[in-house]
């Protein structure tokens, strides 16, 4: 939470460096005004868990933003990933950047495994992002009992098979 550094002085956010930290909240603010998810956007806004700089009611979300949005969810420290394992995850980044720590952070929150390639602005799908909110819960070895969940959705048939015991639990 961003209330944990407030400048004494100037009643201002600080980030983990003690710079101060400009989040344009009368700008969200304005942008979410009358929308339906109003209230609940600005609990997010609040908690430190969407980003509010870049934010954009019509934005589809990637990677990336979800990664980071699930690991200041659960808590990001960007001073833990100094004891945290070296990533085996290809990424356009480099080691110790924003991203390194955020990936590094996932993977030890058990959100993303150590291998592969992760491609932050990919598009990701409601039901990619039902998937890694299962897994961040810790429901994901019950998840892959497929077979044991029953849906009742009209578009059920949509649904990619893997993935069904993930959206029964969501």
């Amino acid at each position: 939470s961003q209330s944990n550094n407030i400048d004494a002085f100037t009643g201002k956010f600080l980030d983990y460096n003690g710079q101060e930290i400009d989040n344009n909240l009368a700008d969200f603010k304005a942008k979410i005004k009358g929308n339906v998810l109003e209230k609940e956007l600005s609990i997010l806004a609040s908690q430190g868990i969407i980003d509010t700089k870049s934010f954009d009611l019509n934005k589809q979300i990637t990677r990336l933003d979800l990664i980071k949005m699930l690991v200041n969810l659960k808590g990001y420290r960007p001073y833990m990933s100094s004891a945290a394992s070296e990533l085996k995850i290809n990424y356009s980044g480099t080691k110790g950047d924003e991203t390194y720590k955020y990936l590094q952070t996932a993977v030890n929150y058990g959100i993303l495994d150590n291998s592969g390639s992760f491609n932050g602005a990919e598009k990701i799908t409601r039901e990619e992002m039902i998937k890694d909110i299962i897994k961040l819960a810790g429901f994901g070895k019950l998840a892959e009992a497929k077979d044991i969940f029953t849906l009742k959705y009209s578009d059920v048939s949509d649904i990619t098979p893997e993935n069904v015991g993930c959206v029964a639990i969501s």
